[in-house]
């Protein structure tokens, strides 16, 4: 199952659609460009680190083929999206790369480990 994801995040068409489908959200009954409102440019690092993947996010850190700390349309990063969603195993795996950057901000100028700060209080 792990290589199988492996293989379905090597495919960028692949993460750019299931990111979209993830994250559209519809905030009232006749919102026309919810669809639109979204960070586009995500990768299968950013979708592993947001469902917490920790056995797959270890080989795709160790592959010279994934980015540790690219930026989604938002300026989030795959540390962002693990810290916002409460990963810390893979919080942890991100930090000990020593290649993110822990201070990187987003469009809204916050932070990944604020993300978590926040998530938790």
């Amino acid at each position: 199952m792990c290589q199988g994801s492996i293989e379905f995040l090597q495919k960028q068409a692949q993460v750019e659609t299931s990111s979209q489908t993830l994250l559209a959200k519809k905030t009232y009954l006749f919102d026309m460009g919810y669809s639109q409102r979204l960070p586009r440019n995500m990768t299968g690092m950013h979708l592993a680190a947001y469902f917490g993947l920790e056995a797959v996010i270890q080989p795709l850190l160790a592959s010279a083929q994934f980015d540790v700390d690219p930026t989604d349309g938002y300026g989030r990063t795959p540390l962002w999206w693990a810290a916002e969603n409460g990963h810390e195993g893979i919080v942890k795996l991100l930090l000990a790369t020593e290649k993110v950057d822990v201070d990187s901000k987003d469009r809204y100028g916050q932070t990944p480990l604020f993300r978590e700060v926040t998530v938790r209080i």
